[in-house]
């Protein structure tokens, strides 16, 4: 690839921020950041999540949220909002299904992605303290599945990657929240 196409010059010293308030998709250790090799090695830990095979086996379970969604928002008093009581729960509630998370986790992570994505849409303040939670959250279900893997996404990059040397990887620089503190790193 070409350097004076890549994104790491997003990131260099005297690069403006991309966003005013911090955002999940401005970390440099981020998957879309990354270039060549760095880009490919995380890619690879997660890239057979969404292999036809295994997205076709997902399907029953994915179809079985959608339905109970559906069922719960046909029983909202009318108006119903469509996005607060489909289109915003969904993908929270398969990205938790994948991650190996239900209950009581799907609704912080529903609070701090829509705080970690939001775009300028909450105060600076607010963003900060959600991705500190994130990255703490993150960290420790690193650890949960270091020490009981499980079949689902968070599991198996945690494998492919555990290794002294690949700790201090993006995979590892996401979940741990190095840079969540709510400025990016230089």
């Amino acid at each position: 690839m070409d350097a004076r196409f890549g994104r790491s010059s997003l990131y260099a010293d005297d690069a403006p921020h991309l966003l005013v308030v911090p955002n999940l998709l401005d970390a440099p250790d981020a998957m879309a950041n990354l270039d060549g090799a760095p880009h490919r090695r995380l890619r690879g830990t997660v890239q057979r999540a969404f292999m036809p095979r295994a997205i076709a086996r997902r399907r029953p379970w994915v179809a079985s949220v959608v339905e109970t969604l559906l069922d719960a928002f046909a029983e909202r008093e009318r108006p119903a909002d469509v996005v607060e009581g489909f289109t915003r729960p969904l993908p929270v509630s398969v990205i938790c299904r994948l991650m190996g998370l239900d209950g009581p986790d799907r609704e912080r992570i529903r609070h701090r992605a829509d705080h970690a994505l939001s775009g300028g849409g909450h105060p600076r303040e607010e963003v900060v303290a959600a991705m500190r939670e994130f990255g703490a959250f993150g960290a420790g279900l690193v650890a949960e599945r270091r020490r009981s893997p499980g079949d689902d996404l968070v599991s198996s990059p945690v494998a492919a990657g555990d290794t002294p040397a690949s700790r201090n990887g993006s995979w590892y620089a996401w979940s741990a929240g190095r840079w969540w503190p709510g400025t990016r790193r230089r």
